[in-house]
Formats: C-alpha cells, structure tokens, sequence
C-alpha cells in the first residue's frame, strides 16, 4: 500500500511540474507574438538586417520596442533571477518560415525560460521551455490591387528622363522581359527616380532588366535612384480586363458648344466629336457615362472637375490634358463602372498624354491595356486611391499614387500588404 501511495504521489508531481512548463511555454509563446509583432509595426522602410541578439544588449530601435512587448507580458532578457531570456532577429530576406512570398521584412522573437522541478527534482535539473514567434511586413502580391501595372511584354515598359518620379504606396508591376542596356524593361534616365513605399516593390517579369542612369542591372549613378531595387517576378495578368462589364455601346450623338470661358457643364452621354476645352473655361462633368468616340482634350488654362463619379469610356481618340489648369476625375463609387475613372478599351491604342504644368487628379482605374500614357511638364499627377494600368508608360513629370484604386474590377489573389503574424 504504502508503494502505491509513493506511486501516486509520483504521478501527481509530475503531473504539476508538466502542466506548469506548459503554463510557462504558453506564457512565452504569447511573450514571443507580442515581440514580434510589436517590432514589426515599428519598423519602417528601409529595414534593416539583425542577427539573434540578446534584448539585453538592444536599447533603441524597433527590436528595442519588442523586446518592450514581451516584458510586459511576463518575460524578461535576463529576468527571474536570469532564467528567461528573449533574443529577436530580422532580416529581408531568406524568411525562417518556408513557403512565405512577397515578403518586405520579418522579424524572429525567441522567448526562453528556466522552470524548476517543484516534485520531480529526482529526474533532474530545470526544465527549459521555449517559443519562437515571426512577423512579418508583406509587400502586395502581384495581380492583387497594386498601383502601377505596364503591361507591355518586350520593349521598355516604363521610361523616365528629364527627372521623371514615380512613388507608388502599393507597387510597380512591370510585364517586359527586355533586359539590354538599350531596351531594358524600365529605363530611368539620369536624375529619374521610381519608389516602392510602405512595404511594397518594384516587379520586372522574370529575364527583364534595367537602367537606373547608364548602368544595366546594377548600382543606379547620375543622381537616379530606384527603392527598393527591382523584384524579379512572374509576369503577372491584365488584373482588371477579365473582370470588366460588358463594353458600353454608343447612344445618339449629343450636341455640345464649350465657351473659352465661365463654367460649362457637360452631362454624360455620347460625343461623337472630340471634346474640347480650351481658353479659361471650367468643365464640369455632372456624372455617369460619357462615351467618347474621338476622346477629350483639355488645353491651355481650363479646367475639368466633377461634381458626380464620372467614368470616361475611350473609345476612340485620346484622354490628353495640356496647359496650366488642374483637371479632377473621380470616378462612380457603385453601379456598373464602379470604380472606372478612364477606359480606354484594346481596340484604342492611341497614347493618352498629360503635358505642361497641368496636375491631374484621379480617383479610381485608369485603364488602358494597349495604350501607352505620357506624362510631361512641371505638373503633377496624384491619387489618393489611383491605380494606372497601360501598356507603357513615359514620363518626365513627378506621380504619386498613395492606395490602390478601390473598384469590384480590380482582381484578388493574396493578402493586402501590411503587417501579419505568421507564427
């Protein structure tokens, strides 16, 4: 009896001292997550590599800030009499965890602990408990919703001189495998600039290159620069055209007379001449569908603004803006061309142009799959939600697109870039 009491007893102690290294092995984890993803969120491009270092030896930094995070949920470098320790690790590339892509940055937290034997000492020393944690910052997928798509598959895709700048919030996609210091598939002149923020970054289809000042694939000289360097990548697919409506057909042609001056509303419909505004007039478009069989052309000092979303469907013809006067597009927020600020259908290859010290403002898709878009002048364009697809794209103006465009038109197919805990 006396045997089976020592036994039990046995069990019982053994069971405690494995439920609380279980206890403390959860308490880690949750320490090791906190870490992570703590550091994660206060990184900030461009990242920085870091081989396992101890929290104790880290006193500034994003690192630094996890190692915070895990302290305030119960494990410390060197605290409980130094039985836990917590080292952190990051890098941008070679990811600890297999099958990840499109990763911008990551960031490893290890969180340990020494668990003393409180009934089973007999078996030995402490027990170690241990968990590791990584976070990560995505960049967009390709195909996903980026900013920036040419889709041209040979030749130069996107070129910049003259100090042309593009900055994109969500990524460049370039489809052209061209790759000699002639034709590359992105060409940026001296003193030109392309830039992949928050996470994002600059794709060229897999065999494609670049020249960033003079040099093919390599440093960028002659005050031209590119952020990150490019991503080699499959070429990705039209992500808008297999998802568009059924093409709009023309209607009776409606009747126009712009003035040079004052405000002139222009109510959608069909226009089977060129619109075109010239002089100080300002053009204000009342929303809906304005199809246009010989495009629109905004010169000189007027302006183009709508009151309501407005989607310009292309269908011959040319979206151009020159001049000195702003011109505004915002496109439907529902209904059928949600989301479409320019469609310029496959059967128009006509290149769309901003020149002069014009800025151009869109909100939604700008959509031109075999058209190529020039952009010229001391003006600017931006978007707070834009994306661009064309087949090439030319440029020596500055753009900036912050988000992509939101529209049921714009394909899926992998997270939105951002900070995710993935272990």
């Amino acid at each position: 009896m006396a045997l089976s009491i020592t036994a039990v007893m046995g069990i019982l102690g053994l069971v405690v001292d494995v439920g609380w290294a279980y206890w403390r092995k959860v308490a880690c984890k949750t320490a090791a997550q906190a870490a992570a993803m703590a550091a994660v969120k206060a990184a900030s491009n461009p990242y920085s590599a870091q081989a396992s270092i101890a929290c104790a030896s880290l006193t500034t930094g994003p690192l630094y800030k996890g190692c915070l995070y895990a302290t305030a949920n119960g494990v410390t470098d060197g605290g409980n009499g130094n039985k836990q320790s917590v080292k952190m690790a990051a890098g941008t590339t070679s990811v600890p965890i297999p099958g990840v892509t499109n990763v911008s940055y990551w960031v490893t937290a290890t969180a340990t602990e020494q668990v003393p034997r409180w009934f089973t000492a007999v078996l030995g020393g402490a027990m170690t408990v241990a968990a590791r944690s990584t976070a990560v910052v995505l960049a967009a997928s390709p195909g996903s919703g980026g900013c920036v798509y040419a889709l041209a598959t040979s030749g130069t895709a996107i070129y910049e001189s003259g100090g042309g700048k593009l900055s994109s919030g969500c990524g460049v996609y370039v489809n052209s495998n061209a790759d000699t210091v002639t034709t590359p598939a992105i060409n940026l002149q001296p003193s030109s600039s392309i830039t992949a923020s928050g996470g994002s970054k600059i794709y060229i289809a897999t065999g494609g290159g670049y020249v960033c000042g003079a040099n093919l694939n390599s440093t960028c000289v002659d005050g031209s620069s590119m952020s990150p360097m490019p991503t080699s990548a499959a070429a990705v697919t039209d992500p808008v055209g297999p998802n568009l409506p059924t093409a709009p057909t023309a209607g009776s042609c409606a009747s126009f007379s712009i003035p040079t001056y004052g405000t002139y509303v222009l109510p959608s419909g069909t226009y089977c001449s060129q619109v075109t505004a010239g002089g100080s007039v300002t053009l204000q478009l009342s929303g809906g569908l304005y199809y246009l069989e010989n495009g629109i052309s905004i010169g000189a000092g007027a302006t183009m603004t709508s009151t309501g979303g407005s989607t310009l469907y292309v269908a011959g013809g040319a979206f151009a803006a020159s001049g000195s006067s702003p011109v505004t597009l915002t496109a439907p927020t529902s209904g059928t061309y949600n989301g479409l600020a320019v469609w310029q259908p496959s059967s128009n290859t006509t290149a769309s142009s901003l020149a002069g010290s014009a800025s151009l403002t869109v909100n939604g898709l700008v959509y031109m799959p075999k058209a190529q878009f020039n952009y010229s002048g001391t003006g600017s364009i931006a978007g707070a939600n834009l994306t661009v697809v064309a087949n090439s794209l030319n440029l020596t103006g500055s753009a900036t697109i912050s988000n992509p465009a939101s529209s049921p038109y714009m394909s899926g197919g992998g997270p939105a870039p951002g900070a995710y805990l993935i272990e």
